[in-house]
């Protein structure tokens, strides 16, 4: 199986169809593989940017990175699929809750952050595995090449 993704100056992204029966959402999102991260979680930028987070159930702890903490709410029931280069359909991962991300808030401009959606290692390493190939540069996942 191999899977189009793509290497960015920001990183390496994996193309992927999400779907939650919950809010109706069916959309196209490009995830970073962030092997840093524990969880993967969903940025608010990509289901449109501006949501009201009033009915969102809280993930009871934050989300914690090198930039430091982020509150983050869950969505229930969601599905990530990819489509492979031998045009099949595959099943990432089902996750029963899953982190949304929202913006951060800039203290210069007063403007919005998002993050990315990222795939973290609660996929890479149980669902794919994640290589580097020394010899060409390249990042492997499974079969998936970037580069």
């Amino acid at each position: 199986m191999k899977i189009n993704a793509r290497l960015t100056p920001d990183g390496a992204f994996i193309p992927a169809i999400l779907t939650c029966r919950e809010f109706s959402l069916f959309r196209y999102v490009y995830f970073l593989i962030d092997t840093g991260s524990a969880i993967s979680a969903l940025s608010s930028k990509d289901l449109g940017g501006n949501i009201d987070y009033s009915g969102f159930e809280k993930k009871s702890e934050a989300a914690i990175g090198v930039g430091g903490s982020l509150e983050c709410y869950l969505i229930h029931r969601v599905k990530l699929v990819i489509f492979t280069v031998e045009q099949k359909w595959m099943e990432l991962n089902t996750f029963d809750s899953m982190c949304l991300l929202p913006p951060s808030i800039d203290n210069l401009t007063y403007g919005r952050i998002y993050l990315p959606s990222i795939i973290s290692r609660d996929i890479l390493g149980l669902k794919l595995d994640l290589f580097y190939l020394k010899d060409t540069g390249l990042y492997q996942i499974g079969d998936v090449v970037f580069s």
